[in-house]
């Protein structure tokens, strides 16, 4: 076969220019050793004897780390196959992920971007069966990393200047007789029979979405819930498009934090009704699982009770972004949430000093957390000091312009002022309990320049 032949062909250049004795002191060619012993395999175990895998994986990296990608795929190839006489040609292994894995890397070097795109889906099928081997962790974040960028590089591409080799899923073409699964499906973007722009963009944000979650289950199938990358993944989660399904209606923190998360309301991948995963990432449900993580993992009070408030921040501003209603529980939730924190706080070693930090900043803390501050920036000569109270409801109430520097416009005060009354607060905390109403007094920094938008804060 091919591959066999440019295997060979390998070990005749490398012997051809190596035959000669290695220097003494000198170590041998790693490349050559590897080509010798692959040869040795061949003559006397035979061309699929199952001792092959391990020494193909690795002259396939010596390629890759030489920059012959074209020579690592062959290896790789190979080494799939011996792989499937050995153990059946629908085993799925984590082997042969972890081959599959290695060989998208050269393909991608190579820019076989159509047949990249159509290995990470063989891959996925076989990663998603292997949720409980950690190994699995970097598939799924080079496939974040990968969605993130063709999404990024496909909004911010003009349509007419779509550069060749990026893949985007389409809906599938009559004219081609494209019958694949539509959210698998890829096409050149140039060539890309989308409906819409807004279709591409949510198949992407759906997938980047999906393999969040994977990533997540990985780590929590693994029982590792102190790592601080489960951390990250999950506010990494929540500023996505579409995240915050949440398949766990109600009870207690104490009801969450008890159960388990694999096969429970919390677990990060979640089968659907009709087939298919579901993406149980996002919103709540991270939040929840955080919470969670900081118990679980026995976590000091500070942690526990930043999570906890970081949880009823969400429920703040929940109430906020929706229509209010004498029907909605989000307030009393928040506050419920808030005491649980403090009480916490009150019980541990540290608790005025935390306190501080969580409740009480010197810079009021603007929700959401995981979100960039549209309150906060760089320091400038520029600036508006502002007087408010935040009420125990994330509000903020009594606005009043205290002073400001020669270089500011009305328009400018205007525009804080308009800020500050739709942006959420976490309420703050006095002598240990939350304020009805605390007053706070901030100096708002704007960028240098007139007319330039709002701001800084410190």
């Amino acid at each position: 076969t091919l591959r066999v032949l440019v295997i060979a062909a390998a070990t005749t250049c490398a012997s051809g220019a190596a035959l000669a004795q290695t220097p003494p002191g000198f170590p041998a060619d790693p490349e050559r050793s590897l080509l010798e012993r692959i040869d040795l395999l061949r003559r006397e175990e035979g061309t699929t004897a199952e001792e092959l895998i391990d020494p193909l994986r690795a002259l396939a990296l010596q390629y890759q780390e030489s920059g012959d990608h074209a020579l690592a795929v062959v290896a790789l190839q190979e080494a799939r196959q011996v792989m499937r006489v050995n153990y059946g040609l629908s085993s799925d292994s984590v082997d042969d992920a972890l081959l599959l894995h290695q060989q998208i890397r050269s393909e991608r070097a190579l820019g076989h971007a159509e047949r990249v795109w159509d290995l990470q889906q063989d891959l996925v099928g076989i990663a998603r069966q292997h949720l409980d081997d950690r190994r699995m962790l970097p598939v799924f974040l080079d496939l974040i990393d990968d969605r993130t960028d063709v999404l990024a590089e496909f909004r911010n591409t003009n349509f007419v200047d779509l550069p060749a080799g990026l893949f985007v899923p389409c809906e599938p073409s009559r004219a081609t007789g494209d019958t694949r699964d539509p959210r698998l499906a890829a096409l050149d973007a140039r060539a890309c029979p989308f409906g819409s722009y807004r279709t591409v963009v949510a198949k992407l944000n759906f997938d980047i979405l999906m393999h969040y979650a994977e990533a997540i289950e990985v780590l929590v199938k693994n029982g590792d819930f102190a790592s601080p990358e489960l951390r990250t993944l999950e506010r990494q989660a929540m500023r996505l498009p579409f995240a915050g399904f949440n398949r766990c209606s109600g009870g207690t923190l104490d009801f969450f934090i008890k159960q388990d998360l694999v096969g429970g309301c919390l677990e990060p991948l979640v089968r659907g009704y009709f087939g298919g995963y579901i993406a149980n990432v996002g919103g709540r449900a991270s939040l929840l699982r955080l919470v969670y993580y900081e118990f679980r993992s026995g976590a000091p009070a500070a942690d526990r009770a930043n999570a906890i408030a970081e949880l009823a921040d969400w429920y703040v501003r929940a109430e906020h972004l929706n229509p209010r209603s004498k029907f909605s529980p989000a307030d009393e939730v928040a506050a419920a949430g808030y005491k649980r924190a403090l009480a916490e706080l009150l019980s541990s070693n540290d608790g005025p000093a935390s306190i501080a930090r969580i409740f009480s900043p010197e810079l009021p803390i603007t929700l959401p957390v995981y979100e960039p501050n549209p309150l906060a920036s760089v320091k400038s000569s520029r600036y508006i000091e502002v007087g408010f109270a935040i009420t125990d409801h994330g509000s903020a109430e009594k606005i009043e312009i205290l002073s400001r520097s020669a270089s500011v416009a009305r328009a400018d005060e205007k525009q804080l002022v308009r800020l500050i009354e739709s942006a959420s607060f976490r309420p703050r905390a006095i002598d240990g309990e939350l304020a009805a109403s605390a007053p706070v007094v901030v100096r708002y920094y704007l960028p240098e320049g007139a007319g330039s938008d709002i701001v800084s804060a410190r």
